[in-house]
């Protein structure tokens, strides 16, 4: 469990950023983010095996009324992942590491947060998002799969590429 807690005038914002694997949120009524991972790992031989676990695991960055839970891989660009502000800056400037790879990691999220949170949640494949019953501002983005917004209240910038969308409020 991870607290947020009262930061003041901070916004309390959740980053849930995934690779493979689906994503399910729904507000509890605590202050506390409570995460339940499944991490399924693949791969065609033990060396590929063991290099998988070295390579790809959960990153958790925390900072004032803000909690990021990464899939880390080596896909991932190293050193900051947002500005001192919060901001995005530097997504996108580096390239990831394409290197052939006989292994896959899939990262299926459980997740209970405060009813009053922001949310900014991303995949790319092989899992739907489903988010329900929070208040605060949503981005939430997916490429290969179905986005649910149930019961959703707040400012919402939702896309999918390959899948369904639906948002109920």
């Amino acid at each position: 469990a991870f607290l947020l807690g009262d930061h003041g005038s901070f916004v309390r914002t959740l980053v849930v950023d995934n690779v493979m694997g689906s994503i399910e949120i729904s507000a509890g009524t605590g202050s506390t983010v409570e995460l339940t991972l499944r991490e399924t790992f693949k791969a065609r031989s033990a060396e590929e095996m063991a290099r998988a676990r070295r390579e790809v695991a959960l990153e958790v960055t925390e900072h004032p009324g803000r909690l990021e839970l990464v899939q880390g891989g080596p896909w991932r660009c190293r050193g900051s992942r947002h500005e001192g502000d919060g901001s995005r800056a530097g997504r996108g400037d580096c390239c990831c590491n394409h290197e052939d790879r006989d292994y896959e990691v899939r990262f299926d999220w459980t997740l209970e947060v405060p009813r009053e949170l922001d949310l900014e949640v991303e995949n790319v494949n092989d899992g739907a998002i489903r988010i329900t019953g929070t208040v605060g501002r949503l981005e939430v983005g997916h490429v290969n799969d179905d986005i649910t917004l149930a019961s959703v209240a707040g400012q919402v910038d939702a896309r999918t590429v390959n899948g369904a969308l639906k948002v109920s409020f």
